[in-house]
């Protein structure tokens, strides 16, 4: 999983890891503070964050017996959680990774009850209504947002872009997910709210932004 699904990590950070080695969230696991902040110019405690953050997520291969190898084969099917995994079409994805259906099937079972296990961590998503686009809107820029809910303004919300990262916006007080169709979502007083106006900045206002113009 790339290192850009960790919360903080953008485009420019994302760039200056790859560069010193780092290149998914496996890498940010065990990568070493002080070494990697000679290397990147970044904050050890800022990468202490992001290693933490790391440490918490559930990947593939943490589901005993898939090693990068086949983690990678996965992700190119579009499976790239635990969760996702726990879901598999067995015998199309066997086929499709090139594995013994009996084998992917244990891998499956495992992941069930890894996200069984973690399940009660997660809160219960449901739609609210109140909030909608009559009294709502998103303006994301980059990986942050700046919502606006019945006239208040809440700003660096952090973004979670993809399929699977919903789990991890539930963790915050409010968050917004774009998943893999572009569609977007708030998080806000434990419960997504859909419908809502969404905004994203021009190619002229995302240069003037990373150059601090």
């Amino acid at each position: 999983m790339d290192v850009t699904t960790i919360k903080g990590i953008g485009r420019q950070y994302g760039k200056k890891l790859n560069k010193a080695g780092v290149t998914d969230v496996a890498d940010l696991r065990n990568m070493d503070l002080e070494g990697m902040s000679k290397k990147t110019g970044i904050s050890a405690e800022r990468l202490e964050e992001w290693r933490q953050q790391a440490r918490e997520m559930q990947l593939l291969t943490d589901v005993q017996g898939i090693g990068p190898a086949y983690s990678q084969r996965l992700y190119k099917q579009g499976i790239r959680t635990p969760e996702e995994l726990a879901a598999a079409d067995i015998c199309a994805t066997a086929k499709d990774i090139d594995v013994s259906e009996k084998r992917l099937t244990k891998w499956v079972e495992r992941a069930q009850k890894m996200v069984k296990t973690a399940q009660p961590k997660t809160k219960k998503a449901v739609v609210a209504e109140p909030i909608g686009p009559d009294n709502a809107s998103i303006h994301i820029k980059g990986d942050e947002a700046t919502v606006t809910i019945k006239g208040t303004a809440h700003e660096h919300v952090p973004v979670f872009h993809g399929d699977g990262m919903e789990a991890i916006a539930q963790d915050q007080k409010i968050a917004v997910h774009v998943d893999s169709t572009g569609t977007t979502h708030l998080w806000f007083n434990d419960a997504w709210h859909t419908s809502i106006p969404t905004k994203k900045e021009g190619f002229l206002d995302k240069i003037k932004r990373m150059l601090g113009i």
